[in-house]
């Protein structure tokens, strides 16, 4: 369990309690887990050590003369048929697993794209430097040369903006992809 999680539950559990007083509980367990942390411990291993939620509401309430037995009633973990979860995972695949794909591969693609802007820029910036030299060993105008120059940092800007736009489209494309399975992984428990 994260420690969002976990404080979000105990939250939830002490709600009998002033607000005041449900915070002073939290920056109590946040000022532990902040020592935890230093010490060198986990994440999992400090909240293994805090216990449940429940038993830590059911301890804080009790200490402060509040009695809520329904609020602490544990759930049994429900237990599926194979057939049930043989039904889970064939509908996860066929749900999920294209969806999936079809992230990542706009990621890969944009990231390809974004890349490519990159590469474009940098020959537009060879190019304005190159087509004048270039230009007056060949014999051309001037004319010539500064439409040439004119180009190459057309084709930077273009690529510069390419690259821009395609390096935040991939951005937000993977933190959404990331948050979205994050909530589905999360939700396989509510189950």
């Amino acid at each position: 369990m994260k420690k969002k999680t976990w404080e979000k539950q105990l939250i939830k559990l002490l709600k009998p309690l002033p607000y005041a007083e449900r915070q002073s509980v939290l920056n109590y367990y946040n000022e532990i887990y902040s020592d935890k942390i230093e010490s060198g411990m986990t994440e999992e291993e400090i909240i293994a050590e805090f216990g449940f939620p429940e038993d830590c509401a059911q301890r804080i309430l009790s200490e402060n003369g509040e009695r809520s037995s329904t609020v602490f009633a544990k759930r049994e973990p429900r237990r599926f048929s194979l057939a049930e979860m043989i039904g889970l995972i064939l509908g996860g695949l066929i749900l999920f697993l294209p969806l999936t794909i079809t992230a990542f591969s706009l990621i890969l693609s944009f990231g390809v794209v974004s890349l490519s802007g990159v590469i474009v820029t940098v020959c537009g910036a060879f190019y304005t430097v190159a087509a004048p030299i270039f230009g007056a060993v060949t014999g051309h105008s001037a004319a010539v040369c500064i439409a040439n120059v004119g180009l190459g940092i057309t084709v930077c800007g273009v690529g510069l903006i390419l690259s821009a736009v395609f390096f935040i489209l991939t951005k937000y494309l993977a933190i959404g992809t990331k948050k979205a399975l994050t909530f589905l992984y999360a939700q396989r428990s509510t189950l």
